[in-house]
């Protein structure tokens, strides 16, 4: 069984750019690590400050260390994504 990780958020005025770049970079990431299957992000069509963000992963051990590998790691090196949304 596979899992879906989704996401829905958008960013503060005047921080969505740097939102994006963050999300992006997590998304790449992901799609970097074993048992990550796909990755992507979205913007909305009203709103470019809306943003989907979707992983599949072959199961909830891969998720969850994945998860953790970016709290770990990218979280620490930027500040993580609370302070733009």
């Amino acid at each position: 069984m596979y899992i879906v990780e989704t996401i829905v958020c958008s960013g503060k005025k005047g921080k969505d750019a740097r939102l994006r770049r963050k999300l992006q970079a997590r998304q790449e990431f992901k799609r970097r690590q074993d048992g990550c299957i796909a990755a992507w992000i979205g913007t909305g069509k009203q709103d470019s400050r809306m943003f989907l963000v979707q992983s599949v992963f072959t199961s909830l051990n891969v998720w969850k260390k994945v998860s953790d590998e970016i709290s770990n790691t990218l979280d620490k090196q930027d500040g993580g994504l609370e302070g733009l949304m």
